[in-house]
């Protein structure tokens, strides 16, 4: 699996790229969790995925990660160009991560995800 840096990803989603934002500034929280015993590249690995959420999608200041592997943020972006970009920077058969758009029914997840419970939980969630 070929993962991108946070650099790569800000490259792709840039304004030179013509990728659309929202109009509007949604609230999203995203859960995670990157294996750390099957690879060598962890830290970089969570690193990445924080600093792609932090940097690029969040908008400056409006973000909150104060408990570990869980962020709320807004963002101008919608939850697909997130979502896929995400999906870049993790492993998708050792890794997972679960975001939600805050006040709709809407949510993706991507990764190693062994229970089928979170769809019953979430009906509306929809596997990228």
């Amino acid at each position: 699996m070929v993962q991108f840096k946070a650099s790569d990803i800000a490259k792709a989603v840039s304004k030179e790229n013509k990728i659309e934002e929202a109009p509007l500034r949604d609230l999203y929280w995203v859960s995670f969790r990157i294996n750390e015993a099957d690879r060598d590249d962890y830290h970089e690995v969570y690193k990445d995925f924080e600093d792609t959420i932090v940097n690029i999608f969040a908008i400056n200041g409006q973000i909150w990660k104060e408990t570990t592997s869980f962020i709320v943020f807004r963002s101008n972006f919608d939850i697909d160009t997130i979502s896929i970009a995400l999906k870049t920077v993790i492993d998708d058969n050792i890794d997972l991560f679960i975001i939600r758009k805050m006040n709709y029914r809407t949510a993706r997840i991507c990764g190693n995800n062994n229970s089928p419970l979170i769809n019953q939980m979430i009906p509306y969630l929809i596997t990228i």
